[in-house]
């Protein structure tokens, strides 16, 4: 690749791709590396795996919004806009590659009148993203690098 694509023409390239419509790619991976046995060599602990994960953003505004966005309410009454998701990636100390799991969106959701939760946290993201064989051990979670709004996976 000769030159960076600018973000103008990134955005252009990838705002029509729906992001459920890569979890089959990110399957047919996983599943390459399972008959492949290179998961084996990344088994941490009794038979568990490490898995590294970390959130992040990648929209925020005052005034563009969709269904889809979580908000903040701000002391001033003003709303931000914005879209978090959950990355995550199998590691292992001893192995410099990494294996990583499709990418989950933190949503918002309302859960009754006056309690409401995000969405996409460890846990959402253990259930898209899990080994899917019994085979193959469970994972353990690192965490991100911030505090947990979470708690523990």
């Amino acid at each position: 690749m000769e030159h960076v694509p600018c973000d103008t023409h990134m955005r252009e390239r990838l705002d029509p791709v729906i992001p459920e419509s890569l979890r089959p790619s990110f399957t047919s991976v996983f599943r390459q590396l399972q008959r492949g046995k290179a998961l084996e060599e990344m088994v941490f602990l009794e038979g568990h795996y490490l898995v590294a994960l970390d959130g992040t953003g990648y929209f925020s505004s005052p005034t563009i919004h969709c269904a889809s966005c979580l908000q903040k309410v701000h002391r001033n009454g003003s709303i931000t806009y914005y879209h978090q998701m959950l990355g995550a990636a199998i590691i292992h100390p001893d192995v410099r590659e990494v294996i990583p799991l499709m990418p989950e969106p933190i949503k918002f959701i309302s859960i009754k009148p006056s309690v409401a939760t995000e969405s996409g946290g460890p846990g959402s993201c253990a259930g898209h993203s899990r080994v899917p064989s019994p085979d193959h051990g469970h994972p353990a979670s690192t965490g991100g690098s911030g505090p947990s709004r979470y708690g523990s996976a």
